[in-house]
């Protein structure tokens, strides 16, 4: 049993919950503050709460991803007992890593926990590994062993793993590769557990809530609807290719090359939707916009309600300078020269029989949406038919669902998908992503190819396996 919670604030704006030890059983504190973190941390958290016999679980939350982290918590009904809420405009690495090895220090003393877990690769992984390791309390690192080579290919990433490797006294590795990759650098293989990737567990957990629940579905459609594209666009014979892209070694020149492959992609293919929900980082959005000019539904309505003080159109209300943008953009409402500016810089949306907003370019069927919460994206992956992204989770969920992923990345610390066959590289190359998604849209056996190929990450069965282990090492 558990004593009174009670609500306290620091200067760090750390909210948390205060427990009072009323027996020993042996405390697990969860570490982790991205989306992707608590995509795959989640299902770890709801297999410790299962067990409270065992463990006293607790879980901190650094906010290093706001908006996308509550939306994971939300959907796991996860309810944090520790809130550093570090999110900050414009922050950069050296922030994110001194609020969270700040922050933690407070969460640490009081807590005391038996054992850390953080995940993977990110900066709140590493600097709160940094922390415990500053009070001499074992770190559990999940997603433990996964190597590229090279320090700045993922970067940060690939030196966030490795400083919190060195770190861990616990190592769950996902693959048996990952593991050979810790035995060489001399950790003990009794440290080590091979474990299946949990990002399985989760994304199965999600895949059987969805296919369980019609009226969750309907709402679903209505989610991406509002994001920005009709699902029911593919109730024929189309086919979508779902578009990730948020690197940050891809900023730049990078996602330009990127962005200008997906362009030219669909002018080619008019029978393919292409759509790309934005990452909220504005260093993805920009070259974006750069090639792409204004593409969102919120970018119209912008530019409508900024040409209206241009033009005879101030008389019109504001949805119907939206019609009018959607079907005849703009060219009614302001100057030849701001008109053909618009024009130069996108074809915009126009609205089908039922009043639905198509894509933009010449064949209207690219799709740039605003981000999804984790169940809106996975049923859109389902529904895809390729994936381009430079996600690392991406990698290992995709063809779960028996989908081919095209990762444009130079390098992946994820050989096994490259093995099996379930995942390309193609890096930021024009010549590359054009050339691979095309034979994948227009070959069929080079398709079944992929798409039937074995993931080789897990069973979904990683989060059980885990609690064994911890239970083995810390009673």
């Amino acid at each position: 049993m558990y004593g009174s919670r009670i609500i306290i604030c620091t200067p760090y704006t750390v909210h948390h919950t205060q427990y009072i030890k009323m027996n020993m059983k042996k405390t697990i504190l969860l570490v982790f503050g991205t989306r992707p973190e608590a995509i795959k941390m989640a299902p770890l958290v709801k297999k410790l709460q299962s067990l409270p016999d065992q463990f006293k679980t607790v879980v901190a939350v650094t906010g290093q991803h706001r908006q996308m982290l509550d939306q994971v918590l939300r959907i796991f009904d996860i309810v944090p007992d520790y809130d550093l809420n570090i999110m900050q405009a414009n922050q950069d690495l050296y922030d994110v890593t001194s609020r969270v090895l700040v922050g933690m220090r407070d969460v640490l003393k009081e807590v005391q926990p038996d054992v850390v877990l953080v995940h993977g690769d990110t900066t709140t992984s590493t600097a709160a590994a940094l922390a415990a390791f500053y009070q001499q309390i074992p770190v559990g690192h999940v997603e433990a062993g996964l190597r590229t080579g090279n320090i700045y290919s993922p970067w940060p990433e690939e030196m966030n793993r490795l400083m919190t490797g060195r770190i861990a006294t616990y190592h769950f590795a996902p693959t048996p590769l990952a593991k050979s990759n810790l035995v060489k650098e001399n950790v003990s293989e009794e440290r080590i557990l091979v474990t299946g990737n949990t990002v399985i567990d989760a994304l199965y957990m999600v895949v059987d809530k969805i296919k369980n629940d019609a009226a969750l579905q309907s709402q679903l459609r209505g989610v991406l609807k509002d994001a920005g594209y009709d699902t029911t666009r593919l109730d024929g014979s189309r086919r979508l290719v779902l578009i990730t892209g948020h690197r940050r070694e891809n900023f730049g020149d990078g996602f330009i090359s990127m962005c200008t492959a997906i362009r030219d992609l669909a002018a080619k293919y008019p029978d393919v939707d292409f759509v790309y929900p934005m990452h909220l980082n504005p260093n993805v959005r920009k070259p974006i916009q750069q090639v792409f000019g204004n593409i969102t539904q919120k970018d119209i309505k912008e530019n409508t309600e900024s040409n209206l003080a241009c033009s005879n159109a101030s008389s019109l209300d504001l949805k119907s300078a939206q019609e009018q943008a959607l079907g005849q953009p703009f060219a009614q409402s302001c100057t030849d020269t701001q008109s053909d500016s618009l024009q130069k810089n996108v074809s915009l949306p126009k609205t089908d029989e039922n009043g639905h907003a198509d894509g933009i370019g010449i064949n209207n069927n690219l799709f740039f949406i605003e981000p999804l919460e984790y169940l809106s994206f996975v049923y859109l992956m389902e529904q895809s038919t390729i994936v381009l992204t430079d996600s690392g989770g991406i990698q290992e969920e995709a063809p779960g669902l028996g989908k081919p992923v095209l990762v444009m990345r130079d390098t992946t610390e994820r050989p096994e998908a490259l093995e099996s066959g379930t995942v390309h590289l193609v890096g930021t190359n024009y010549d590359k992503i054009v050339n691979e998604v095309s034979t994948l849209l227009d070959d069929a056996e080079a398709y079944r190819k992929m798409s039937q190929a074995v993931n080789p990450y897990g069973d979904g069965l990683a989060c059980g396996r885990i609690a064994e282990f911890l239970k083995g090492k810390i009673n």
